[in-house]
């Protein structure tokens, strides 16, 4: 009888000193579709994971893999969870949530510093390593500090403001932040960038050249609350404009009229900084 009761003292000694060495992170929230796959990118080699249904598919990239590929194996399942445990003893725990298009096909796990040196070192399996590039440097941007003076707008309490423009490999980055200084928060609806002449004549319509993005890092359907500041990073096909045009970054309220138009000028994108100066950009 003693003998049992020493096992058992061990056995909650040995469960409880490991409980302390891991490290719990707070919850995170994750959308993933029927046809795409979502990557999960932790700071740190998988040690192992536990998927909360069948509904949904959980794979690592490849042998201690700082990257998991999560997909819906089938259409509008229950909201279910992810355990993951990392070998340096983080454990995070991942609600997934079925949509029909996600709205971000890269989640991040852990503090930047060690996120961008274990992305570096890591060879990523994915289908398109530019677009992967193109989200790495974008969660990079997002964390950089203002660099200048830049363009901003204002309506009814709800503020849009450039931080930088930032080159890499033929790719501009626009780097903008969000505020509310409003009660209400502002629902996010969707967002339109266009080169638009920045004159025009009477009874002539203004020319209006949409300019589509590569990447975006903003979530639609997201809420701004009141004072919350929210990074936006933008990436688009490099290009220039004439001094006759300038380039607007629209931003429109679900069922509200908070409609935010930022106009950057020519000036501003030639100014671009680039995004790893000891690198020849291409």
């Amino acid at each position: 009888m003693k003998k049992v009761m020493l096992l058992n003292w061990l056995f909650v000694g040995l469960f409880f000193s490991r409980l302390h060495a891991q490290t719990t992170f707070e919850v995170k929230n994750i959308y993933v579709s029927f046809y795409q796959t979502v990557l999960l990118v932790f700071d740190a080699p998988v040690q192992d994971y536990d998927r909360g249904s069948a509904d949904i598919l959980v794979k690592a990239a490849n042998k201690n893999s700082y990257v998991l590929k999560v997909k819906a194996n089938r259409e509008n399942f229950k909201p279910t969870t992810i355990s993951v445990f990392t070998d340096k003893g983080a454990i995070y725990s991942i609600r997934v949530f079925y949509v029909e298009e996600a709205p971000s096909l890269e989640y991040h796990f852990g503090t930047p510093e060690k996120l961008l040196s274990a992305i570096q070192s890591q060879k990523v399996d994915t289908s398109n390593q530019f677009q992967y590039a193109i989200r790495r440097n974008a969660d990079s941007i997002a964390q950089f500090k203002k660099r200048a003076r830049h363009p901003k707008a204002h309506n009814s309490g709800m503020k849009i403001n450039l931080r930088g423009v930032y080159i890499h490999n033929g790719v501009l980055y626009f780097h903008l932040t969000l505020n509310n200084r409003s009660n209400i928060p502002y629902v996010i609806d969707y967002s339109k960038a266009c080169q638009r002449d920045k004159t025009k004549a009477k009874r002539t319509s203004v020319l209006e050249q949409e300019v589509y993005p590569l990447y975006q890092l903003l979530t639609p359907g997201g809420n701004i609350s009141n004072k919350i500041s929210q990074t936006w990073v933008i990436a688009f096909p490099q290009f220039t404009i004439a001094d006759s045009k300038f380039l607007t970054i629209d931003l429109f309220e679900r069922n509200g009229d908070r409609h935010l138009q930022l106009r950057i000028k020519g000036k501003d994108i030639l100014k671009a900084s680039p995004l790893f100066p000891d690198k020849t950009d291409q």
